[in-house]
């Protein structure tokens, strides 16, 4: 049954985005990009995204917004309002998820929240400031006077 349940949902991801399945294949596209935008590939995708460093500078990185829940979500509408392309990875890319407690959806001091309600409004505008979002507007977004060492492993 797993199996099964695994071929159904990538035949799904393979009809609704037919043209990212060469990407983890070495294969050449097998499709022209849309000319229209595609729909979103919501499932969990802002806690695994790759972006180029300097793309991820170019939007100020994920709203640090009040809350843990559809925060990860609003880095899509950021990239795709500059112009990035969302590319749903598929077998046999694969992605391993750590499993973690999911507490506090929404911290007991904030009064405003992003909601499948609103995600729509917010994700049309996704460089407005939001209400509880700690960095809007700062000059210093990513510690840009700070150096960091990095460690490649």
């Amino acid at each position: 049954d797993m199996l099964r349940n695994i071929n159904m949902d990538l035949a799904e991801l393979s009809s609704r985005y037919p043209e990212d399945t060469h990407v983890c294949l070495n294969e050449k596209p097998r499709a022209q990009p849309p000319s229209e935008p595609r729909p979103f590939y919501w499932a969990g995708s802002g806690d695994f995204v790759l972006a180029a460093r300097k793309l991820l500078w170019h939007v100020r990185g994920y709203p640090e917004i009040a809350q843990n829940w559809q925060t990860d979500d609003l880095i899509h509408c950021r990239l795709r309002a500059v112009g990035a392309t969302q590319i749903v990875l598929q077998p046999p890319c694969v992605t391993v998820h750590q499993n973690h407690r999911r507490i506090n959806r929404v911290r007991s001091s904030t009064r405003w929240v992003v909601t499948d309600h609103n995600i729509g409004e917010v994700c049309s505008n996704p460089f407005d400031p939001l209400p509880t979002e700690r960095s809007s507007g700062d000059d210093d977004w990513g510690f840009p006077n700070e150096v960091f060492q990095e460690i490649v492993v």
